[in-house]
């Protein structure tokens, strides 16, 4: 019953023949029922006929050589398949939205920025193997930490930034360049010490060494002379060779191990909107469940992220044994990347001083290197 309600329409029509009289005729000998008939001119009426009559009505009306035109429609039939329209519309931009949204937190793209020596394919090579790879989850991805694993693939990396700009994961990586080599002009140049050290040996291509193995040197003192010939026949060069030295470096990092420290806990929760004039329309609203946390923006093309990260105050309680013993380790790598190749650590010496609240870590390193330096002064 409630079936036959909701099939239930009706069409207002307008008919145009040149023989009304016999369509009319023909209608009630077919059963149609036709309601309100209006004549709008000789040739032409309108009326309104039930939906489930309409086939009939057009074979009546070909019959007659007329022509049929549909003004109007009423009924629950005709408005349920209007809300159905709606509906799929409705339905498919949701849908559409969701996907956009499920389909955003996932990194389907990954570019990387490198300069000279090291290439692009061997940074990928090595996001591969930590299992980073397009169509991995943002939530499986720290950068913080994918930043330090990458700077450990390749000693002469300096320093990594990894950021997530929408579905895209961009890495920029900068390199330890070698200092250039100075090259002066045809004449005299003397070689003198970059730093104060002492002398380990020494590798002369031109010039007269004017320090042997086992001399302390300042920055700046003449290591190889542009000179060259016995006494009194000594002609003028441009002095060039390796001068390889003890040099001291000290590094310092300082400890906390008493008061309060602010810590994340890993919990986190996001809101997305869209903003339109000014107003935040939220697609997602976090709960921020947490009594304290941090909070960072991310501007994307078509929306923004706002991410809450918990944190938590907690008493300092370290072992200060562990905690040293971290921090000069610490250092050592830190030590190990600023060197160039040819230079290496002899020796390391650790102090620690009390401070106000915690204990400052000093690492004294005994370096070989290099101290060869080409004055850029003629004499």
């Amino acid at each position: 019953m409630i079936m036959e309600r909701i099939k239930k329409g009706t069409l207002i029509i307008e008919v145009q023949t040149l023989s009304p009289e016999k369509f009319i005729n023909l209608l009630w000998n077919k059963g149609i029922e036709v309601n309100n008939i209006i004549r709008i001119n000789l040739t032409t009426f309108s009326m309104e006929v039930n939906l489930k009559d309409y086939k009939k009505l057009e074979e009546v009306c070909k019959r007659v050589g007329g022509r049929i035109k549909v003004s109007g429609r009423k009924g629950i039939a005709f408005f349920l398949m209007k809300f159905k329209r709606k509906t799929m519309l409705g339905g498919g931009i949701l849908i559409f939205l969701c996907l956009i949204y499920f389909l955003s937190t996932y990194i389907w793209a990954i570019e990387i920025e490198s300069e000279k020596y090291i290439s692009p394919f061997e940074i990928r090579q090595a996001l591969y193997g930590l299992g980073i790879k397009p169509g991995l989850s943002k939530n499986k991805i720290d950068t913080s930490i994918l930043e330090d694993k990458i700077q450990n693939v390749n000693p002469n990396i300096t320093w990594v930034r990894a950021r997530m700009e929408g579905s895209r994961l961009r890495i920029r990586v900068a390199e330890k360049t070698p200092p250039p080599k100075i090259t002066t002009k045809e004449g005299v140049n003397d070689v003198v010490a970059k730093y104060d050290a002492e002398i380990i040996r020494i590798y002369s291509v031109n010039g007269t060494p004017m320090v042997k193995s086992g001399d302390l040197v300042k920055k700046g003192q003449i290591l190889i002379k542009g000179v060259e010939g016995k006494e009194g026949q000594e002609y003028p060069v441009s002095a060039q060779g390796d001068v390889f030295a003890k040099t001291f470096q000290e590094s310092i990092k300082e400890i906390k191990t008493k008061g309060i420290e602010k810590i994340y806990t890993g919990g986190k929760d996001s809101s997305i909107f869209i903003n339109i004039a000014g107003v935040k329309i939220y697609i997602k609203k976090a709960t921020k469940n947490f009594p304290t946390y941090d909070k960072m923006i991310s501007n994307k093309k078509f929306y923004s992220i706002i991410d809450y990260y918990e944190t938590q105050e907690k008493q300092i309680d370290i072992d200060i044994n562990k905690a040293v013993e971290e921090a000069i380790g610490e250092i050592k790598r830190n030590k190990e990347k600023e060197l160039d190749k040819k230079s290496k650590i002899l020796e390391i010496k650790s102090f620690t001083d009390n401070t106000e609240d915690g204990i400052r870590v000093r690492v004294l390193f005994v370096v070989e290197e290099n101290i060869a330096e080409v004055s850029t002064q003629s004499q």
